[in-house]
């Protein structure tokens, strides 16, 4: 499911895609999701895509892989995609690309191909460095105080990592930046949703001032 706000007969000069949750166990993001989505008036030719979770079978289940046991930010079609580890919470699934989930994510945003898209995680308390767009890197840092390092998935050198981010900014890098924003393992409902949905729309810069 995917909400939008924005403008109606216009061109749209900047695209945020916010993706709340993609493993099922980390439930900060979908605060921030349900705030953006409430409470963010986008600034005329901007629009944002609010997707609350990409993982409705583990964030029913409170599980950080879908209902097949497929760790969904390990199963994009990248070069480094690996099919070992069944069992694991990190699997990535039969073979790149087999999850709905990520198929139907997947399609919307090769034809959104969004400027900015913030992916939300639990608990290393970061922004993912990509050095792809420094100034949006550091904007959200700053605004959500939180410093920018790199966090790996175990992608041997010289491949791409198998994760959405790397999916993006690997064959959709022209068209704009995807980040993992991971919070802390313990967040307040006031970061995870007011000031977070701050710093996100804020740094993207497509929300109008709020009061």
């Amino acid at each position: 499911m995917g909400y939008y706000r924005g403008w109606s007969h216009t061109t749209q000069k900047r695209t945020l895609v916010v993706l709340g949750q993609m493993h099922g166990d980390e439930k900060a993001g979908l605060q921030t999701a349900d705030w953006v989505r409430r409470n963010v008036k986008p600034t005329k030719g901007s629009e944002i895509w609010v997707i609350p979770t990409m993982n409705p079978d583990g964030n029913a289940r409170g599980t950080r892989t879908n209902a097949r046991g497929v760790d969904l930010n390990r199963n994009w079609g990248t070069s480094g995609y690996r099919s070992s580890g069944k069992g694991t919470r990190t699997w990535g699934g039969p073979r790149a690309a087999s999850e709905r989930e990520t198929k139907a994510v997947a399609a919307f945003l090769r034809r959104k191909r969004p400027d900015y898209i913030a992916s939300v995680h639990q608990p290393f308390g970061v922004v993912v460095r990509t050095d792809k767009d420094r100034g949006w890197e550091r904007r959200l840092a700053d605004a959500l105080g939180l410093p920018i390092r790199e966090v790996g998935v175990g992608t041997p050198s010289g491949l791409t990592s198998p994760t959405l981010t790397g999916w993006y900014n690997r064959y959709y890098g022209r068209h704009g930046t995807a980040t993992t924003l991971e919070y802390r393992a313990s967040v307040s409902s006031a970061y995870a949703g007011r000031r977070a949905g701050l710093a996100i729309t804020g740094a993207a810069r497509v929300r109008a001032r709020l009061g």
